[in-house]
C-alpha cells in the first residue's frame, strides 16, 4: 500500500492517543470514583503494541512476496525468450529476498529492514535496466509478463489479505485502549452522578466505536486515501467531543465530592 495511506492511518492512531489524557486524568479523579474491574490498561496497551508489530510483519511479508513474484516472472520470461542471456543477478536477488522473508518475524527491526530492502531493490533495478537495454528487451513486455504471472498466482492475494486483516486488527487494538478508558470513566461517573449524567458521553462512545469499525474495514479493504482520511477525521472530531464531555463530567464529580461534609476526627 502506498506510504501515504499508512501515514493517514498513523495520524488517526495518534488522535486515539487522546486516551493518555483520559487515563492520566482518571488517575486524579476523586477517590470515591470506582474503576471497572474489567479495564486493564496495561494489557490493552501490550495487545495494541503486539497488533502493530503484527501489522508491520504482514506488510513486510506482502511487500517481499510481491517482489519475489516479480523476480520469478522476469526469470521465467527471460529463460523462455532469451535463454542465452545471463540472468544470474536476478536469481541472486530473488534468493536474497527469500532469505529475508524466511527470517522475518514480529521481532524484526523494521526500520533497518526497510532500508535494507530499499537498497536491494534499487540495486536490482539498475541491474535489470542494463540487462534489458543490452539485449533490446522491451520494458512493456517485462511489465506484461509480471502482470500475467501475478494474476496466475494467488500468493500475493493471500499475503495482501493477511496484511489487510492485520491493519484492521491494529486499529481495533489501538482503539480498545481509548474505549476501555472512556467506558471505565463513564461507569465510575454513573455510580456518583447517576445514569443520566453520562448519556451524552455514552452516545459519543458508541459513535467512536462505530467509526473505528468503519475505519478498520476501510483499511482492511485498502480503500482509497481520501476515504480513509475522511473517516479518520470523523473519528478525531468525535474523540475531541468525548474529551470535552468527560471534562464537564469530571468537574461535576469534583463538585459532588467537595460538597460532602468532612468527617470529624474521632474523640477517642
Amino acid at each position: 500500500m502506498k506510504k501515504v495511506i499508512s501515514i493517514l492511518i498513523s495520524v488517526f492512531l495518534l488522535s486515539l492517543m487522546a486516551v493518555g489524557v483520559f487515563a492520566s486524568e482518571m488517575g486524579t479523579r476523586p477517590s470515591t470514583t470506582p474503576v471497572m474491574d474489567s479495564f486493564d490498561p496495561t494489557g490493552l496497551m501490550e495487545a495494541s503494541e503486539q497488533a502493530q508489530l503484527e501489522e508491520k510483519y504482514a506488510k513486510a511479508y506482502y511487500f517481499l512476496t510481491d517482489k519475489i513474484l516479480s523476480s520469478e516472472a522476469v526469470i521465467e520470461y527471460m529463460t523462455v525468450n532469451y535463454p542465452s542471456v545471463d540472468i544470474s543477478s536476478i536469481e541472486e536477488y530473488k534468493n536474497e529476498l527469500n532469505e529475508i522473508r524466511n527470517e522475518l518475524s514480529t521481532e524484526t527491526d523494521f526500520v533497518i529492514l526497510k532500508n535494507e530492502i530499499k537498497e536491494l531493490v534499487e540495486m536490482q533495478k539498475d541491474f535489470l535496466h542494463d540487462i534489458l537495454l543490452d539485449n533490446a528487451v522491451a520494458i512493456s513486455d517485462i511489465k506484461n509478463a509480471i502482470e500475467d504471472f501475478k494474476e496466475a498466482s494467488t500468493e500475493d492475494d493471500d499475503t495482501k489479505e493477511a496484511w489487510g486483516e492485520a491493519r484492521a486488527n491494529a486499529i481495533y487494538a489501538k482503539a480498545a485502549v481509548m474505549l476501555g478508558a472512556l467506558e471505565s470513566f463513564s461507569a465510575g461517573a454513573e455510580s456518583i452522578l447517576g445514569d443520566d449524567a453520562t448519556d451524552e458521553l455514552n452516545a459519543l462512545i458508541e459513535e467512536i466505536d462505530a467509526k473505528v469499525d468503519e475505519l478498520a474495514i476501510a483499511a482492511e479493504n485498502f480503500e482509497d486515501k481520501e476515504t480513509i482520511k475522511g473517516i479518520a477525521n470523523e473519528v478525531k472530531n468525535i474523540v475531541k467531543e468525548a474529551k470535552e464531555e468527560s471534562k464537564d463530567i469530571r468537574e461535576q464529580m469534583h463538585k459532588r465530592d467537595f460538597s460532602r461534609p468532612t468527617p470529624k476526627p474521632s474523640s477517642e
